[in-house]
């Protein structure tokens, strides 16, 4: 990620065409290539069969890998929150035609980023009123989408910063 990162911002060859593709099974690797804002991008991994099994009453999961592999292209994903926050932006502006806020993919897909990491991750732990089991990951877009937004008339990341006085709505 770093190489990527250097090659995009530093490098005089930098093709906004170039493809890559980072082969791995952390699942932080879809927030990292995300943070990229390249276009082309995609996750290899090895696929995953989870088994649950019950003894004496005591309930766990089982991992095994199998011989298939998984493709997750990224700009489909990037599609997806296009098609899905652009849509919300426009009816917060026909509800608010005074909000200033001009929809932008990068910069929402920076606050997507920055709203999961209250879901938890490999280094930050969840929130105690967050699971992702229970649907957080939606309740937490909605409460962005229609509550977050149209009060704060902002986004709650700018660069890499966390803009405090419009996080602390959600928080």
């Amino acid at each position: 990620m770093e190489y990527i990162w250097w090659y995009k911002n530093e490098s005089t060859e930098y093709d906004p065409c170039t493809r890559h593709c980072i082969y791995g099974q952390d699942a932080d690797l879809i927030m990292l290539s995300l943070l990229s804002h390249e276009p082309n991008f995609c996750i290899i991994r090895e696929e995953v069969i989870h088994r649950w099994e019950t003894v004496e009453g005591v309930t766990w999961v089982t991992f095994e890998a199998s011989k298939n592999f998984q493709l997750l292209y990224i700009n489909v994903l990037r599609d997806y929150f296009d098609l899905e926050f652009k849509q919300a932006f426009n009816s917060i502006k026909i509800e608010n035609p005074d909000l200033s806020i001009e929809f932008n993919l990068d910069w929402v897909i920076d606050d997507i980023i920055f709203l999961c990491f209250f879901i938890g991750n490999d280094f930050l732990p969840s929130l105690s009123v967050l699971d992702i089991a229970e649907a957080s990951i939606d309740m937490i877009f909605d409460v962005y989408k229609f509550q977050i937004i149209p009060e704060t008339d902002n986004y709650l990341t700018e660069n890499g910063d966390i803009l405090w006085k419009f996080a602390k709505v959600l928080i």
